[in-house]
């Protein structure tokens, strides 16, 4: 619980430093915040954008860190011995999944809570029912992504240790954020000039790390969002929060699965 809260600490001082960083503003968009707070507007991919974007993982990082290693520490703290021997294997991992899922839920709020609070405290902020839509789809998604990446971690750990795994999923997700820079004017996959810039424009969609950036997003109700300038190539919040329900759900399976075959790999070493 100690490591807990020391990542929503660190989420609410990040966010509320993000919102401070706005000035002296007598009047804030909700909508505006809330997109500030999931990865900015992003209306250009260049070294800054994307550096700033790997800045904004910080707070993520260090959540994953901690809790993507929370069920394979307790495995060891508890002792194999327990694990190999007790009927009710599955039900323990399905409560420890379960309290993942609780507490990356409750990171998330309090991040975007913190933000929220300090604009309503240093300047008038203005709701609206896309906002409140807004909040709910950043929410949503956001806290699906880090579970996802969690539950990964964990299933990860089980296998190799907590530093290969937290080294493997912090990596890849790097390794996204990096590739965006090959959209980049002048790059391979320029999307600002030349005749194939709407194609690689599409291109844009397969990076999942560019499924966290809220103001690449359409979706019904939600102010009118867009990929780069251009609207035709939006990606949809229904689109991204489905995908990731999807992936948690197989990554939920895998830890499940992973768990299994070490408890056939303990069995066989007796």
């Amino acid at each position: 619980m100690k490591n807990f809260l020391i990542c929503c600490l660190c989420a609410a001082a990040v966010s509320v430093t993000k919102v401070i960083s706005f000035g002296n503003v007598e009047l804030l968009n909700a909508d505006y915040i809330v997109v500030q707070c999931t990865f900015g507007y992003m209306e250009a991919i260049n070294t800054q954008t994307l550096l700033e974007m790997v800045l904004a993982m910080f707070p993520f990082l260090l959540f994953q860190m901690f809790e993507g290693i929370e069920i394979y520490r307790h495995m060891c703290v508890g002792g194999m011995y327990y694990f190999y021997r007790c009927s009710n294997r599955k039900k323990w991992l399905f409560k420890e999944t379960g309290v993942l899922a609780v507490k990356t839920a409750g990171f998330i709020l309090i991040y975007y809570m913190a933000a929220v609070l300090t604009g309503m405290f240093f300047s008038r902020v203005e709701w609206s029912k896309a906002a409140v839509m807004l909040l709910a789809y950043c929410i949503c998604m956001m806290a699906l992504w880090l579970f996802l990446t969690t539950v990964v971690m964990n299933a990860i750990a089980l296998f190799a240790n907590s530093s290969v795994s937290f080294t493997v999923v912090a990596g890849v997700q790097l390794l996204f954020i990096t590739l965006l820079s090959l959209f980049q004017e002048g790059r391979i996959f320029d999307i600002y000039t030349g005749t194939d810039a709407e194609k690689h424009i599409k291109l844009v969609k397969w990076n999942p790390m560019s499924h966290l950036v809220a103001a690449w997003h359409t979706g019904s109700g939600v102010m009118h969002l867009d990929i780069l300038g251009n609207s035709n190539y939006g990606m949809s919040f229904y689109g991204t929060i489905l995908a990731e329900l999807l992936f948690a759900a197989f990554a939920v399976f895998v830890l499940f699965e992973a768990f299994d075959r070490m408890d056939l790999m303990g069995e066989n070493r007796n």
